[in-house]
């Protein structure tokens, strides 16, 4: 289904296009409307005829801004490359930073789309990124976590994912609906293609579908409903997958329509085949055949009618030079013309035969290579679950270890310490001393083992309360913490960091590391939850942003009393003396998400 995923974001790329349009010139108006018509060859007509000699340098700007997003579309990434980067030049050039920033993404969505392309994408996203981190606004942070997250859905899925969350998150501020829309539709491919939870991959899809038909996003929905199709696909209910296929098939498009409907039926027959219905599964085959043809023929004809036109034109140019020539020297000559008209149609389609033979066998040289990537990676999966299992082996071992030199102490110390003062305190009250200098000794030395125990089993509390965080870090202990909730309590729990390499103060730590389980500890109490999410990041220096989130039951926020909300109160409290903001975010049946912001 990677084809349906690359189609997507896509479409997402043009969304934020169309939401920010600076041409002001009547030319580039017009040349806008086709852009956004969907008739790009029509708008690099138009570009190809304007004079841009008394444009504005805004203008000029716009101009090959245009030039670069049909380039785009018209699959020609060169020239979309170079106009990109002049437009970026001159939008820098007039003042508009915000602007050229925006084709920061466009350029980093133009490269992740080439393979084997030398100019790094990363590079565009970086500088984009840095530029929404400084400038605090929630909309250009949504773009720049989508974008990261969109680059790493194949590779990194779990990145992927944490990065779509935060994405949200700042668009939960933002309240842009069409971003709303494409981080759930590339959620619902996330979950369908790369975490295997199709579950999960409908319910974004679903989602998505609704902002898509109140916006009347045409190719938005087209590829939504074959997204549904390929959720149901992965839970093997092949109808359901026909069902939404017909409706893509009669969605409004404005672009790469036959390539769509190609696409459409050569799903529907496969489904068709899985269901025993081979008569349908032979009618789309035939279908996308007439599609896939149509298309190979309409490219044919557009080469072949290109080089018919230049023939033509240097067989006029030879008959007015050699007008007056003798008739039989001049019928020769159209006679070679012909042949090598001939030649040129006949070279050029042994070129077409010799390019699809090396296309297909480029294609299965692709699908090797991938399954031998394929094997490689199931191999790591294997090394790093035994790696797995033999850290937990030596965690419990080491827990074990810790309990038994606890109890030694308690035991050995403490308990003879205890045994002494009883026995003093017997002496005292059976043998009642007249001689008051003995009675002092003997209350002197009760008070120092009293002591001497209080300051043991202080130090014994110490030890279990910091002393974890203390040596290995906040980060080891909430990792060491989840691990033992989830053998022992079968909870999922999964941990995302971002710009945590750095140690905090030990005090923070610990109160970071205590409200956090004091937050797990609610979960398990009260939520019903499978599958929990930490997120941590640390934004600048002085910053820190936590996100824990459940699937669970949810609950509704104005029915309880923050006196009786499970700890709430005090964690808020807690997260006011950091300077700091707390905040919830639930509804029964929808799980629950608490975000805290923190001042380091």
């Amino acid at each position: 289904m990677n084809k349906v995923k690359c189609l997507l974001i896509l479409v997402s790329a043009f969304i934020l296009f169309a939401d920010t349009s600076f041409a002001q010139n009547k030319s580039l108006l017009q040349i806008k409307q086709s852009i956004d018509s969907g008739n790009f060859k029509q708008a690099l007509q138009k570009l190809h005829k304007t004079n841009i000699s008394s444009f504005t340098t805004t203008e000029k700007a716009d101009y090959y801004y245009y030039n670069a997003v049909a380039d785009a579309k018209e699959n020609n990434a060169d020239l979309a490359f170079r106009h990109y980067a002049k437009a970026k030049q001159l939008y820098l050039k007039a003042g508009k930073t915000d602007a050229a920033q925006e084709i920061n993404l466009d350029l980093s969505r133009l490269l992740n789309s080439q393979e084997n392309n030398i100019n790094d994408p990363w590079k565009y996203v970086n500088e984009y990124f840095d530029y929404a981190v400084q400038s605090n606004d929630p909309l250009k942070l949504t773009k720049a976590y989508k974008q990261v997250a969109t680059m790493k859905l194949d590779e990194h899925p779990k990145e992927s994912l944490f990065n779509f969350k935060k994405a949200l998150y700042y668009n939960a501020i933002a309240k842009d609906s069409t971003l709303h829309s494409a981080i759930y539709n590339n959620l619902g491919v996330l979950y369908n293609e790369q975490l295997n939870k199709p579950d999960s991959g409908l319910y974004y899809l679903g989602n998505a579908l609704k902002y898509d038909i109140v916006m009347d996003k045409g190719n938005s929905i087209c590829y939504n409903y074959i997204n549904h199709a390929s959720s149901y696909l992965h839970l093997g209910n092949n109808k359901k997958a026909i069902e939404f296929l017909k409706k893509a098939e009669k969605a409004p498009i404005r672009e790469f329509k036959k390539n769509t409907k190609s696409y459409i039926y050569s799903f529907l027959s496969e489904n068709y085949s899985r269901i025993g219905d081979y008569q349908n599964a032979f009618k789309y085959l035939n279908l996308y055949n007439t599609y896939k043809d149509s298309i190979n023929q309409e490219n044919q004809n557009i080469a072949i009618s290109e080089l018919l036109t230049k023939y033509e034109t240097e067989k006029k140019e030879f008959e007015n030079k050699f007008l007056k020539s003798e008739n039989k020297l001049l019928d020769n000559r159209r006679k070679n013309n012909q042949n090598i008209m001939i030649a040129f149609i006949g070279l050029f389609l042994a070129s077409v035969v010799i390019a699809w033979l090396l296309l297909k066998n480029s294609s299965r040289s692709r699908q090797l290579a991938i399954q031998q990537t394929q094997l490689g990676e199931q191999k790591l999966l294997t090394l790093l679950s035994q790696q797995e299992l033999q850290i937990i082996d030596s965690m419990l071992a080491g827990q074990e270890k810790e309990r038994q030199q606890i109890a030694n102490e308690l035991h050995d110390d403490l308990g003879s310490m205890l045994t002494t003062i009883k026995l003093n305190f017997q002496n005292l009250k059976l043998k009642k001393v007249n001689n008051p200098e003995t009675e002092q000794k003997i209350y002197d030395h009760t008070d120092e083992l009293i002591e001497e125990a209080y300051q043991k089993v202080r130090g014994i509390a110490h030890i279990q309360n910091s002393g974890v965080i203390a040596n290995e870090g906040l980060i080891p202990a909430i990792q060491k913490m989840t691990e033992k909730i989830s053998i022992i309590k079968g909870l999922q729990i999964d941990m995302f960091c971002d710009g945590m390499e750095e140690r905090l103060d030990n005090k923070m730590e610990i109160d970071i590391f205590r409200m956090i389980r004091e937050l797990i500890t609610n979960i398990i109490k009260h939520s019903q939850a499978s599958q929990v999410n930490i997120y941590l990041t640390r934004h600048n220096s002085n910053w820190i942003n936590i996100m824990i989130e459940d699937n669970g039951k949810g609950f509704d926020l104005n029915a309880i009393s923050l006196q009786d909300g499970m700890g709430l109160q005090s964690m808020g409290k807690k997260t006011e003396q950091f300077g700091g903001t707390f905040t919830i975010d639930t509804k029964p049946g929808n799980g629950t998400t608490i975000i805290i912001d923190l001042s380091v």
